[in-house]
């Protein structure tokens, strides 16, 4: 095989693989503020907003059925599309972000840090 063969070859390898879904490391976060500041975040796209309840928080017994289920797909009519559970170290947050927005997990968990830091320091 000639080397112009061996690089359309290794495009064709490269261009057919899939791009691994975008992640974010939870570990050490709390598991229920996570899955709040998500769902403050998230959207009521398309039929959603027929469910869509005007709140920015989630109850207590609602954190705890998501994380018992390990996924939430919408919640109030908010997309949600992530699965998490108390012991979940990594999230894949590319559908959540597809439909609410680039990097809208990331801003998301990062206001949940934000807000963590300034609770402990008061």
């Amino acid at each position: 095989m000639n080397k112009i063969h061996q690089l359309l070859l290794a495009l064709v390898c490269l261009v057919g693989t899939t791009v691994r879904a975008m992640e974010i490391d939870i570990t050490g976060l709390d598991k229920g503020a996570v899955l709040r500041a998500l769902f403050r975040h998230a959207t009521a796209p398309g039929s959603g907003h027929f469910q869509y309840k005007e709140t920015d928080t989630l109850s207590d017994a609602e954190i705890r059925d998501v994380l018992e289920t390990g996924f939430a797909d919408y919640i109030k009519g908010r997309y949600m599309k992530i699965r998490i559970t108390p012991t979940t170290s990594v999230i894949d947050v590319e559908r959540y972000n597809n439909v609410n927005g680039e990097h809208a997990a990331q801003d998301a968990i990062q206001d949940a840090i934000d807000e963590l830091k300034k609770n402990s320091a008061s």
